[in-house]
């Protein structure tokens, strides 16, 4: 019987919905295959399902990004006495959560542009600039940066040649020539917002005056994203909270 039940979820949830809390906890160390079934993604949205009917508890009908059934359940199941009479809950930590939708971009408009209509061309130090290309491409090393940077060929060119030579004359690389090429490889960037990743959550801004600067936020919505996606990464949490009697 026991392995017709362990094939079936389904079977044993229906038994266990007979159970009390603490017996669904003891039928998790009856054996490896019970703790597995009963530690599944699975097994805790049953259970907050469980806690649902029998605590009164609401819980999300979508899994927010970056989170578990799991992690709801651990954090829900301390509410499990909100409704009765005389009992209470531990207080819940203020936390702010500051989520971002960028506006889209208008071709016909440039925020790198200032009052005078000219863009404002920046210039990062050589650490920052392989700090844009690390966080841009994903690299897990400057070493890494510094081998894209001289490919571009945009830091590098006649000054690299003259360290390496060590032979060239000053007049030899004030010709016209050489200036022509240094005129190629002076970096320039746009101040303003650089990138956008919604992966990790993160905006890169290159600023005028400290050069390139990174904000963290508990989500960064992509372009374009739906209104669902904004309500399920911004408001449900709230909306969860408030509807368990949380303000």
């Amino acid at each position: 019987i026991g392995k017709h039940v362990l094939g079936d979820e389904g079977l044993l949830f229906a038994i266990l919905v007979f159970c009390d809390e603490s017996d669904r906890r003891n039928c998790s160390i009856l054996s490896k295959s019970h703790n597995a079934l009963l530690n599944s993604h699975v097994s805790f949205r049953w259970r907050l399902e469980r806690l649902h009917i029998e605590k009164g508890i609401y819980f999300p009908p979508r899994l927010p990004a970056k989170c578990t059934w799991k992690l709801i359940f651990l954090e829900l199941y301390q509410c499990r006495h909100l409704w009765v009479e005389g009992s209470s809950c531990p207080p819940k930590k203020i936390n702010i959560s500051v989520c971002l939708r960028a506006k889209p971009k208008d071709v016909t408009e440039s925020s790198s542009y200032n009052h005078s209509g000219r863009s404002t061309a920046v210039t990062l130090p050589l650490h920052q600039r392989l700090a844009l290309i690390r966080m841009s491409r994903n690299l897990e090393s400057n070493r890494q940066a510094l081998q894209i940077l001289k490919t571009q060929g945009r830091w590098f060119g006649t000054k690299r040649t003259e360290i390496n030579q060590n032979n060239l004359s000053v007049e030899s690389i004030e010709t016209p020539e050489h200036k022509q090429a240094d005129q190629r490889v002076v970096p320039s960037l746009s101040s303003g917002i650089h990138s956008i990743d919604p992966i990790n959550d993160r905006v890169i801004v290159i600023d005028p005056t400290k050069g390139l600067r990174g904000f963290q936020f508990e989500k960064v919505m992509p372009d374009p994203c739906s209104q669902q996606y904004v309500y399920v990464a911004s408001a449900m949490k709230l909306v969860t909270d408030f509807i368990n009697g949380f303000n």
